[in-house]
Protein backbone atom coordinates (compact mmCIF):
# COMPACT_ATOMS: atom_id res chain seq x y z
CA UNK A 1 0.00 0.00 0.00
CA UNK A 2 0.68 3.36 -0.01
CA UNK A 3 2.85 5.15 2.36
CA UNK A 4 3.00 8.68 3.81
CA UNK A 5 6.37 10.44 4.45
CA UNK A 6 6.73 12.38 7.52
CA UNK A 7 9.97 14.16 8.31
CA UNK A 8 11.34 13.64 11.84
CA UNK A 9 14.40 14.87 13.48
CA UNK A 10 16.74 12.49 14.86
CA UNK A 11 20.19 13.09 16.76
CA UNK A 12 22.98 11.23 15.09
CA UNK A 13 25.82 9.73 17.48
CA UNK A 14 29.65 10.61 16.78
CA UNK A 15 31.04 6.79 17.45
CA UNK A 16 34.64 8.40 18.90
CA UNK A 17 32.71 10.31 21.74
CA UNK A 18 29.80 7.68 22.09
CA UNK A 19 30.81 3.95 21.62
CA UNK A 20 27.80 2.25 20.47
CA UNK A 21 28.98 -1.85 21.19
CA UNK A 22 30.67 -4.43 19.19
CA UNK A 23 30.48 -5.58 16.08
CA UNK A 24 28.15 -8.89 17.14
CA UNK A 25 26.05 -6.49 19.16
CA UNK A 26 25.53 -3.07 16.91
CA UNK A 27 26.27 -5.20 13.50
CA UNK A 28 28.50 -2.64 12.20
CA UNK A 29 32.47 -0.98 12.99
CA UNK A 30 35.13 0.75 11.55
CA UNK A 31 38.48 -0.52 10.56
CA UNK A 32 41.60 1.28 10.14
CA UNK A 33 43.65 0.12 7.08
CA UNK A 34 47.54 0.04 7.86
CA UNK A 35 48.19 1.32 4.29
CA UNK A 36 46.51 3.06 2.03
CA UNK A 37 44.51 0.57 -0.73
CA UNK A 38 45.90 0.21 -3.75
CA UNK A 39 42.74 -0.52 -5.63
CA UNK A 40 42.32 2.82 -8.56
CA UNK A 41 39.17 1.61 -10.01
CA UNK A 42 36.15 1.79 -7.67
CA UNK A 43 33.52 1.36 -10.08
CA UNK A 44 32.04 -2.48 -10.65
CA UNK A 45 34.30 -5.47 -10.54
CA UNK A 46 37.11 -3.52 -11.67
CA UNK A 47 40.47 -5.51 -13.17
CA UNK A 48 42.21 -4.11 -9.77
CA UNK A 49 39.43 -4.44 -7.60
CA UNK A 50 40.66 -7.71 -5.52
CA UNK A 51 43.74 -5.58 -4.29
CA UNK A 52 41.49 -4.42 -1.68
CA UNK A 53 39.10 -7.23 -1.55
CA UNK A 54 42.86 -8.89 -0.23
CA UNK A 55 43.46 -6.59 2.09
CA UNK A 56 40.20 -6.08 3.63
CA UNK A 57 40.39 -10.11 4.08
CA UNK A 58 41.52 -10.39 6.90
CA UNK A 59 40.19 -8.03 8.84
CA UNK A 60 36.63 -9.51 7.30
CA UNK A 61 38.38 -12.95 8.98
CA UNK A 62 38.49 -11.60 12.48
CA UNK A 63 35.11 -10.41 12.50
CA UNK A 64 34.07 -13.77 11.37
CA UNK A 65 36.34 -16.79 12.09
CA UNK A 66 34.55 -19.16 10.11
CA UNK A 67 33.63 -18.14 6.69
CA UNK A 68 34.40 -20.53 3.94
CA UNK A 69 34.53 -17.71 1.55
CA UNK A 70 34.07 -14.51 0.74
CA UNK A 71 33.06 -12.72 -2.98
CA UNK A 72 32.65 -9.35 -4.09
CA UNK A 73 29.43 -8.95 -6.01
CA UNK A 74 29.45 -5.24 -6.52
CA UNK A 75 31.29 -1.96 -6.18
CA UNK A 76 29.94 1.23 -6.55
CA UNK A 77 30.86 4.77 -6.47
CA UNK A 78 28.35 7.85 -4.84
CA UNK A 79 29.60 11.48 -5.99
CA UNK A 80 31.26 11.00 -8.74
CA UNK A 81 30.85 12.38 -12.17
CA UNK A 82 31.15 9.38 -14.10
CA UNK A 83 28.75 7.38 -15.79
CA UNK A 84 26.41 4.95 -13.38
CA UNK A 85 28.04 7.13 -10.06
CA UNK A 86 25.39 7.68 -8.23
CA UNK A 87 24.34 10.55 -6.00
CA UNK A 88 24.71 10.21 -2.00
CA UNK A 89 21.48 8.35 -0.90
CA UNK A 90 18.84 10.77 0.97
CA UNK A 91 16.88 8.75 3.15
CA UNK A 92 16.86 6.12 5.52
CA UNK A 93 17.17 2.24 3.81
CA UNK A 94 18.12 -1.13 3.51
CA UNK A 95 19.19 -2.48 0.19
CA UNK A 96 17.86 -5.49 0.56
CA UNK A 97 14.61 -6.61 2.22
CA UNK A 98 14.91 -8.87 5.29
CA UNK A 99 12.68 -11.63 4.90
CA UNK A 100 13.01 -14.45 2.37
CA UNK A 101 9.51 -15.36 2.19
CA UNK A 102 8.64 -12.15 0.61
CA UNK A 103 11.63 -11.92 -1.65
CA UNK A 104 10.50 -15.24 -3.14
CA UNK A 105 7.59 -13.77 -4.12
CA UNK A 106 8.88 -10.60 -5.55
CA UNK A 107 10.80 -12.81 -7.73
CA UNK A 108 7.67 -14.87 -8.85
CA UNK A 109 6.19 -11.58 -10.65
CA UNK A 110 9.89 -9.91 -11.78
CA UNK A 111 13.17 -12.22 -13.17
CA UNK A 112 16.20 -12.48 -11.27
CA UNK A 113 19.22 -10.55 -12.75
CA UNK A 114 21.39 -11.71 -15.29
CA UNK A 115 23.52 -9.50 -17.52
CA UNK A 116 25.33 -11.19 -20.51
CA UNK A 117 25.46 -14.24 -18.88
CA UNK A 118 26.54 -13.97 -15.99
CA UNK A 119 24.22 -14.07 -12.67
CA UNK A 120 27.01 -13.21 -9.80
CA UNK A 121 25.06 -10.45 -7.84
CA UNK A 122 23.51 -9.66 -5.03
CA UNK A 123 19.99 -10.80 -6.02
CA UNK A 124 21.03 -14.10 -6.92
CA UNK A 125 22.89 -14.48 -3.96
CA UNK A 126 20.10 -13.99 -1.95
CA UNK A 127 17.80 -16.21 -3.37
CA UNK A 128 20.50 -19.08 -3.45
CA UNK A 129 21.26 -19.32 -7.36
CA UNK A 130 24.99 -19.07 -6.14
CA UNK A 131 24.95 -21.45 -3.53
CA UNK A 132 27.10 -24.84 -4.19
CA UNK A 133 27.53 -27.81 -1.76
CA UNK A 134 30.81 -26.78 -0.51
CA UNK A 135 29.45 -23.05 -0.22
CA UNK A 136 26.14 -21.28 0.46
CA UNK A 137 25.26 -17.91 0.93
CA UNK A 138 24.91 -16.49 5.21
CA UNK A 139 25.86 -12.98 5.12
CA UNK A 140 25.99 -10.02 2.73
CA UNK A 141 28.56 -7.04 4.46
CA UNK A 142 28.31 -3.36 3.23
CA UNK A 143 31.75 -1.73 3.07
CA UNK A 144 32.02 1.55 2.85
CA UNK A 145 35.23 3.96 2.21
CA UNK A 146 35.93 7.68 1.12
CA UNK A 147 37.69 8.31 -2.21
CA UNK A 148 39.12 11.36 -1.33
CA UNK A 149 41.94 11.84 -0.28
CA UNK A 150 40.54 14.63 2.23
CA UNK A 151 38.39 13.53 4.93
CA UNK A 152 34.66 12.73 4.61
CA UNK A 153 33.06 16.15 6.72
CA UNK A 154 29.58 16.68 4.77
CA UNK A 155 27.47 13.78 3.59
CA UNK A 156 28.41 11.39 5.73
CA UNK A 157 27.12 7.80 6.04
CA UNK A 158 25.19 7.32 9.30
CA UNK A 159 24.23 3.43 10.38
CA UNK A 160 21.69 2.19 12.52
CA UNK A 161 22.20 -0.02 15.84
CA UNK A 162 21.06 -3.03 14.65
CA UNK A 163 19.79 -3.90 17.75
CA UNK A 164 17.14 -0.65 17.37
CA UNK A 165 16.18 -1.89 14.12
CA UNK A 166 12.85 -3.60 14.86
CA UNK A 167 10.94 -6.08 12.10
CA UNK A 168 7.06 -3.73 12.16
CA UNK A 169 9.80 -0.76 11.00
CA UNK A 170 10.69 -2.16 7.58
CA UNK A 171 8.58 -1.38 4.78
CA UNK A 172 8.88 -3.11 1.10
CA UNK A 173 10.22 -1.18 -1.68
CA UNK A 174 9.74 -2.88 -4.93
CA UNK A 175 12.55 -1.36 -7.16
CA UNK A 176 12.74 -1.39 -10.83
CA UNK A 177 16.17 0.16 -12.12
CA UNK A 178 17.26 0.27 -16.35
CA UNK A 179 20.75 0.14 -16.37
CA UNK A 180 21.03 0.28 -19.77
CA UNK A 181 22.40 -3.35 -19.78
CA UNK A 182 19.12 -4.51 -18.70
CA UNK A 183 16.48 -4.09 -16.05
CA UNK A 184 17.73 -4.91 -12.55
CA UNK A 185 14.62 -6.00 -10.32
CA UNK A 186 15.13 -5.44 -6.35
CA UNK A 187 13.38 -6.14 -3.05
CA UNK A 188 14.72 -3.31 -0.50
CA UNK A 189 13.34 -2.06 2.54
CA UNK A 190 12.32 1.97 3.42
CA UNK A 191 12.45 2.65 7.21
CA UNK A 192 9.70 3.73 9.35
CA UNK A 193 10.56 6.01 12.24
CA UNK A 194 10.89 4.55 15.92
CA UNK A 195 12.34 6.90 19.07
CA UNK A 196 14.19 3.52 19.49
CA UNK A 197 16.46 3.41 17.13
CA UNK A 198 19.95 4.87 17.18
CA UNK A 199 22.30 6.25 14.61
CA UNK A 200 26.09 6.62 14.37
CA UNK A 201 28.36 7.83 12.51
CA UNK A 202 32.40 8.25 12.02
CA UNK A 203 33.37 12.07 11.49
CA UNK A 204 36.22 13.06 9.43
CA UNK A 205 36.44 9.45 7.85
CA UNK A 206 39.88 8.98 5.52
CA UNK A 207 40.69 6.52 2.63
CA UNK A 208 42.21 3.94 5.01
CA UNK A 209 38.82 4.11 7.50
CA UNK A 210 36.25 1.41 5.94
CA UNK A 211 32.68 1.24 7.79
CA UNK A 212 32.04 -2.66 7.50
CA UNK A 213 28.05 -3.10 8.24
CA UNK A 214 25.29 -5.55 7.76
CA UNK A 215 23.44 -4.91 4.61
CA UNK A 216 21.53 -8.50 5.04
CA UNK A 217 21.51 -11.53 6.92
CA UNK A 218 20.23 -15.26 6.35
CA UNK A 219 19.38 -16.74 9.69
CA UNK A 220 19.34 -13.83 11.85
CA UNK A 221 17.51 -10.18 12.41
CA UNK A 222 20.46 -8.56 11.79
CA UNK A 223 20.70 -5.32 9.69
CA UNK A 224 22.05 -1.95 9.78
CA UNK A 225 19.69 0.56 7.84
CA UNK A 226 21.89 3.65 6.58
CA UNK A 227 21.16 6.96 5.48
CA UNK A 228 23.66 10.02 4.35
CA UNK A 229 23.17 13.62 6.04
CA UNK A 230 24.20 16.70 5.55
CA UNK A 231 26.03 18.12 7.73
CA UNK A 232 25.69 21.84 8.72
CA UNK A 233 29.00 21.73 11.00
CA UNK A 234 31.71 21.32 8.48
CA UNK A 235 34.68 23.93 7.70
CA UNK A 236 34.40 25.98 4.72
CA UNK A 237 37.20 24.37 3.14
CA UNK A 238 35.99 20.95 3.04
CA UNK A 239 35.17 18.97 0.09
CA UNK A 240 32.23 17.07 -0.81
CA UNK A 241 32.60 13.57 -0.11
CA UNK A 242 33.09 10.99 -2.85
CA UNK A 243 32.65 7.23 -1.83
CA UNK A 244 32.75 3.70 -2.83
Amino acid sequence: GEHKLVMRYVTIWDVTKHRPGTFKETGFTYIHLAEEPQTQNWRYESEDSHLFVDQLEPHIRALYPNVKKMILLSSLVRGGSQFGDQPAAPAPHLDYFQGHEERKEFYKKYPLPVFFGNNKNEPNALMGTLDTEEYQYEIMLGVWKPLHPRKVCDIPLAVMDARTFKKENQIQNHLSLNILIGMFYNLNGAISYSPEQKWYYYPFQSTKDVLIFHQHSKNQWMANPHTAFINRNCPHDTESRQSA
